[in-house]
């Protein structure tokens, strides 16, 4: 059933299939990757095989807001808006979208991540010619090409490209893959809500411990729109940091810096400048959290004086 890239073929099966799109106050990203989407399915006849699932991670205004009024109810019964009263967190919007789903295969893509024209189409062809791969990351490349973007992607490339269709990699990505329903037996839910960032890498550790492979196709691409400024890359590498903290807590710590030395690219000092930028930041914010403590503990103290 392979087919080059570029076509379609449905290869005997009706497979369905769920995007589940979790989001957060991005209304154009998000408007930007739902018609593209849309477009695909009305365009290609695959109304009664796929749906889009749009987690509003209690945005403001609510994403339905951004939805609704470009879309109208033709898309009834294919795009389905499920709104969380409150901020949450990426993970626990993905696992609503999955109690909302009924795809035998699961799509988990970014509102910042842009598919291209035949994602749909490509996820469906190899999910068809592999069934044995239950968990498939998309391949990703860089929407732009400012610091940002190159800084992002000399890390992603490290681990994820291979001159080859389809392969296995250490690593998941959890804004641009799917994993087959069947996966629920063993993991459920499938992202650890605890988790600031880092989810994907959980979800790595938890499914290697159950022999789970993860796999990466070249066949299925998206674009990344990377964030495009310092104090936007800077806000997405101390959340990683939180995610990694987390972890810690979670895993042994032995057993995380082996699993995370793989497939870790070295330190690449053309980002020099971003790398001391961040450290600036951790070090500034380590220091303000030490000096809130040391007020309390005098607050406390004065308290505890004054009661004597």
């Amino acid at each position: 059933c392979w087919k080059p890239p570029g076509s379609f073929r449905e290869c005997g099966s009706s497979l369905q299939v769920s995007v589940i799109i979790p989001t957060r106050n991005r209304p154009v990203a998000l408007a930007r990757i739902v018609t593209i989407l849309l477009r695909e399915i009305q365009q290609y006849g695959l109304a009664g095989r796929v749906e889009i699932i749009v987690v509003d991670d209690a945005s403001e205004p609510p994403a339905i807001k951004a939805l609704s009024e470009g879309y109208g109810t033709r898309f009834r019964g294919i795009l389905k808006i499920v709104r969380m009263d409150e901020n949450r967190g990426a993970s626990t919007a993905r696992n609503l979208g999955v109690a909302h789903s009924m795809g035998e295969v699961l799509i988990f893509i970014d509102d910042d991540i842009v598919p291209a024209d035949d994602y749909l189409r490509a996820t469906i062809d190899v999910t068809n010619a592999e069934p044995e791969v239950l968990v498939l990351n998309a391949k990703l490349r860089p929407l732009r090409t400012d610091i940002y973007s190159r800084f992002w992607f000399y890390y992603y490339s490290f681990a994820f490209d291979k001159p080859r269709e389809i392969y296995q990699v250490p690593m998941l990505a959890s804004g641009n893959c799917s994993i087959r329903r069947s996966v629920l037996n063993m993991e459920n839910p499938l992202f650890d809500p605890a988790l600031p960032t880092r989810e994907d890498f959980d979800l790595y550790l938890r499914l290697k411990a159950r022999g789970v492979p993860i796999y990466m196709s070249n066949r299925i691409l998206a674009f990344n729109d990377c964030r495009n400024s310092l104090r936007g890359f800077i806000v997405q590498r101390l959340r990683y940091a939180e995610g990694q903290e987390q972890l810690l807590k979670k895993y042994d710590s032995e057993l995380l810096r082996s699993e995370s030395e793989v497939g870790t690219a070295p330190m690449n000092w053309r980002f020099l400048h971003l790398y001391i930028g961040v450290s600036l930041v951790q070090h500034a914010l380590a220091v303000q959290m030490q000096i809130r403590q040391l007020l309390r503990r005098k607050g406390s103290t004065t308290d505890q004086r004054s009661g004597d």
